[in-house]
């Protein structure tokens, strides 16, 4: 019996799927997710129902494969201790890849998909989170959810409400809660 390999994406499915999500972006950037319809999407993509049908089933389609997107850009919150090593030539870690990647901004700062971002967020690096926090003496699985959820809507909001800080700013913020994290882990 011979074992079907996934197929792969050719180009043009790569442009329409890429288009489908720009305009998924753009009107999420206007408007509530539960408002976005198929006939928004395919007029802002320039497509039919059709061809958006044989990329995406719906809307939450399109939300799921935008946010793999997202994750398979990133890494684990912990940067590599050697920026000259293998690990340092993965993606950016989150707080930077937002900041730098002002085309998901919709994706990250509207209010109307929050939960659901957090929710592939905390399962992207709820593995790695855990056993760093393991490392530091929490074992209650109700701490370390409840830690993880802190950390993570944590970060997205202090983002969202900086984005406009300029890079040396952010720098300064973010080293100022680092050592906080580093102070509280102590703690624990």
């Amino acid at each position: 019996m011979a074992i079907a390999l996934p197929k792969k994406e050719d180009r043009r499915t790569a442009y329409t799927k890429m288009t489908i999500k720009e305009a998924f972006l753009k009107l999420l950037s206007e408007k509530s997710y539960q408002e976005i319809t198929i006939a928004e999407l395919c007029r802002g993509a320039h497509l039919n129902r059709g061809t958006f049908y044989l990329h995406y089933k719906n809307t939450s389609d399109v939300l799921d494969d935008l946010l793999k997107e997202v994750t398979d850009m990133l890494y684990d919150l912990t940067p590599p201790k050697d920026p000259s090593s293998p690990e340092a030539a993965k993606p950016y870690p989150t707080c930077l890849f937002i900041r730098e990647h002002k085309k998901y901004h919709p994706l990250f700062f509207s209010d109307s998909i929050h939960s659901r971002v957090v929710d592939v967020m905390t399962d992207f690096y709820k593995e790695n989170f855990g056993r760093h926090l393991l490392e530091r003496g929490v074992h209650n699985p109700h701490s370390l959810d409840n830690i993880f959820y802190f950390q993570i809507t944590g970060c997205l909001e202090l983002i969202k409400r900086n984005i406009e800080l300029s890079d040396p700013e952010w720098a300064k913020l973010q080293c100022k809660i680092d050592r906080f994290f580093e102070g509280w882990f102590k703690e624990l």
